[in-house]
């Protein structure tokens, strides 16, 4: 309901666990669908009862996963459950990087997405 304080709790918890965590706070703060709640907010709802269990994938399925190191959110012991589910994923470590990689580091990010 208070709108202003999500925004705040969610951008501190994307943050958590990054070399510059004002930094995040302040891209994220810019980005342009913050004002836009109508569009997150139902997924942020949608994220309580989200779960990658019971997930079947295509054998052919191609999966990158680019992960931070300093992940708060989602620790990066989480990947192998998701290998489980695709052994041929391709798992790339960003090992300074909180949850929000692509934010902190984005030359590397797209290296790494590019390769």
């Amino acid at each position: 309901q208070d709108t202003e304080r999500t925004v705040e709790r969610f951008h501190g918890l994307i943050a958590k666990g990054h070399r510059d965590p004002r930094q995040i706070m302040r891209q994220l703060r810019h980005h342009p669908h913050v004002k836009d709640t109508d569009r997150w907010l139902p997924w942020l709802d949608a994220l309580a009862t989200d779960s990658l269990h019971g997930l079947s994938l295509p054998g052919d399925t191609r999966i990158t996963l680019l992960q931070g190191g300093r992940d708060a959110i989602v620790p990066p012991a989480q990947a192998h459950f998701i290998r489980g589910l695709c052994p041929t994923m391709r798992y790339e470590l960003m090992e300074s990087a909180g949850h929000a990689p692509h934010l902190e580091d984005p030359a590397h990010f797209a290296s790494l997405l590019a390769a």
